[in-house]
């Protein structure tokens, strides 16, 4: 392969048959990544992955898929600025009476990293009603001095499939700002909104913005 660049492929077996509804899905996928360097030192990148689902649950046949893709420019200078843009589309069950299950399963991921810093899509397909998700997000940070570090991501989600309020579930900002003391000791500081659409309101019987802000801490050893 060429070097910068990675693939790796992936296959996961299961089988469970502690419930009523025996499960067996395989899950088959593909992950590359890759940067392209500039003359000046700045860094152009990609990341993408692709897996399908099949196998069966109980009567039900499963048939479904995910695709993700990731632009991504890191700049120079003293600011290291970061800029991604992403798009995920996690297939949804658009029938959930017949025998086809169509929504992709995030198996053990770890969402929080991907789904927005509230966590409201944490657990795929639950969170999303087995309606499946698309995500589309504006990611950037930089250096706003030596020892601080901030950033900000937005998020525009919606179902895969649509329910009776529709499709848009609602719209996710998230700031961050990262206060680093030495190397070995760091606070986060975070101040999340969410904004709920049709698909959400119905779902969740309220119109009202969601708010959240947290503080963390990291040691490094």
């Amino acid at each position: 392969l060429r070097r910068g660049h990675t693939f790796e492929p992936y296959a996961l077996f299961e089988h469970d048959k502690s419930s009523t509804d025996r499960l067996r899905r395989l899950t088959v996928g593909l992950w590359a990544a890759g940067e392209f360097a500039s003359a000046t030192d700045q860094i152009f990148g990609y990341e993408v992955e692709g897996a399908f689902q099949g196998g069966d649950r109980g009567t039900d046949d499963i048939v479904a898929w995910m695709a993700a893709g990731r632009l991504i420019y890191k700049g120079t200078g003293w600011t290291k600025p970061r800029v991604e843009v992403g798009l995920d589309w996690l297939s949804g069950d658009d029938d959930p009476g017949d025998s086809d299950d169509q929504v992709f399963d995030t198996l053990f991921a770890t969402n929080h990293r991907y789904y927005g810093l509230m966590d409201l899509f944490t657990d795929i397909p639950r969170d999303t009603d087995r309606r499946g998700l698309v995500d589309v997000m504006l990611k950037g940070e930089l250096w706003a001095s030596e020892n601080v570090r901030v950033g900000l991501q937005v998020h525009q989600f919606s179902l895969a499939s649509g329910g009776g309020g529709g499709k848009n579930l609602g719209q996710e900002a998230d700031a961050v700002a990262t206060f680093r003391f030495n190397d070995a000791f760091a606070v986060d500081w975070g101040g999340l909104i969410f904004v709920p659409g049709s698909a959400m309101k119905d779902r969740r019987n309220g119109e009202d913005p969601a708010f959240k802000t947290y503080f963390q801490s990291s040691v490094n050893f």
